[in-house]
């Protein structure tokens, strides 16, 4: 028979523990205080709910060692699974089966008298809880607990221990792997990384500036950088990623952003009041705005937000974003933040006497010539004229917008007096208009007489070399 007082059940595959606090101390016999709580007292409505219940409990331990232990130390008490299976099968399966038989026995044993049969039942108890209460003395020596003195600084020290091998472990494992699955990168994509601007604007076309100087290093590698060109850094930053690379960098035609819409506010009367959140996305994705024009320009200046130039702003007077030529990199960040597609970035033309000339539709609306007319009082009507006055098929015109292509045109000005009605057309120079044709018809006229007198003069002469010869 085991005895509880001096095996150790911290080991125990069967052990249940509880912790507790050392009540008091008797020679060798030990009173811990444990605090029996049901599953409802750690409910979060413990305070709503008068279903929990907690209580305390004294547990008597015998222990041979009490001496190692003071009143207020917390312990571990800890006893066996099957010894509480062996009390339920004492105190309450065994006497249930000497009921039951003793019942059916005297029940057929008595002439089925029920009486006599529920007296034996009963009975029959009595000895069986009288022979566990003489033997309670032994059955309380089986049936007990021992306890183990918890030892903070052990407990602590094993964290450490166990949480440092996880970490030695996981550092191999992670330097083993780094190892295996390294990326060896060109040296020269970190160089041409140092010369960018680092503005991370993806204006290049690529993820940032360590992706533009990958696609760089990978486009050197076929000889050429044509088509790379860091709108921030421009030619200065190009030359210098070239002579990295052992190339020569193609002279890049810069570019700007432009604001494709004139719809002011004398331009393009309000029709309603737009009252939310202040953003062009929000109001495109909601209604046309407050405008008749559903295509043209919210003025909520979602663009001044992306950029990170400080290149465009909103002008008050007009409710239209305007872009500072000096500061724009041409990174296409007000593009992409424009819902319309109003701002394009185009290239900023021709350099003649000092200034850039380039020419664009100031206009984006593709609706039908009247409808256009009476949304705004400058939008394109799409009536052609313009592209029957271009002699180098820059204008083409699809869903009644014109629209100039810059790589075609010469900067001539000829569509922008075209327009002269609508003047949707606009351009970065004065443009000279064309003098009137002068009416000379009427002093033309008398003129024409004395040409024919001219001719007529011969004739008199002819007659008087007759006359001579006479």
């Amino acid at each position: 028979m085991l005895d509880f007082c001096n095996v150790d059940l911290s080991n125990m595959a069967d052990a249940i523990k509880h912790q507790g606090i050392i009540d008091s101390i008797e020679e060798n016999h030990i009173k811990v205080k444990i605090v029996q709580t049901s599953a409802c007292a750690s409910c979060k409505a413990l305070d709503m709910c008068k279903s929990a219940e907690s209580k305390e409990h004294l547990i008597d331990i015998y222990d041979y060692e009490a001496t190692n232990y003071a009143v207020g130390d917390e312990v571990t008490v800890v006893g066996a699974t099957s010894y509480g299976i062996q009390a339920v099968l004492l105190a309450y399966m065994y006497p249930f089966v000497l009921l039951l038989v003793a019942t059916f026995a005297a029940y057929y044993a008595f002439g089925k008298n029920e009486i006599v049969a529920a007296a034996a039942g009963l009975g029959i108890l009595v000895p069986y809880y009288f022979v566990l209460y003489t033997m309670r003395a032994r059955l309380t020596k089986k049936f007990s607990f021992t306890i183990i003195k918890i030892k903070l600084m052990n407990v602590i020290l094993i964290a450490v221990i166990v949480l440092g091998a996880i970490g030695l472990l996981a550092s191999l494992v992670l330097f083993f792997a780094s190892k295996k699955f390294a990326v060896h990168e060109d040296p020269r994509i970190g160089q041409v990384s140092e010369v960018l601007p680092q503005a991370n604007c993806g204006g290049c076309g690529f993820p940032g500036c360590s992706g533009f100087a990958a696609a760089c290093v990978k486009a050197a590698d076929g000889g050429s950088l044509e088509g790379k060109l860091c709108p921030v850094g421009g030619q200065p930053v190009m030359e210098k990623v070239a002579a990295i690379l052992g190339l020569e960098a193609a002279a890049a035609e810069p570019k700007v952003a432009v604001v494709r819409c004139n719809g002011s506010c004398q331009n393009r009367p309000r029709i309603v009041e737009y009252d939310g959140a202040i953003s062009c996305r929000v109001a495109n994705a909601t209604g046309a705005g407050e405008t008749a024009c559903q295509f043209g320009c919210l003025g909520c200046g979602d663009c001044v937000g992306a950029c990170k130039f400080d290149a465009i702003h909103m002008n008050p007077e007009t409710g239209l974003p305007e872009v500072d030529e000096e500061k724009c990199t041409a990174c296409g960040a007000c593009s992409k933040a424009c819902p319309r597609n109003i701002i394009e970035i185009r290239p900023k033309g021709r350099v003649v006497k000092g200034s850039a000339r380039r020419v664009w539709v100031d206009c984006v609306n593709k609706d039908k010539g009247p409808v256009a007319m009476k949304a705004c009082n400058v939008s394109c009507i799409g009536c052609g004229k313009c592209v029957k006055v271009c002699k180098f098929e820059a204008i083409t015109l699809e869903n009644n917008l014109a629209y100039i292509d810059p790589e075609k045109c010469k900067a001539c000005g000829q569509c922008v007096n075209a327009c002269n009605v609508r003047h949707a057309i606009h351009a970065t120079w004065e443009v000279p208009v064309p003098k009137p044709k002068t009416e000379d018809a009427p002093a033309a006229a008398p003129a024409a007489p004395k040409a024919e007198a001219a001719v007529e003069a011969p004739k008199p002469a002819a007659e008087e070399t007759p006359k001579a010869e006479a």
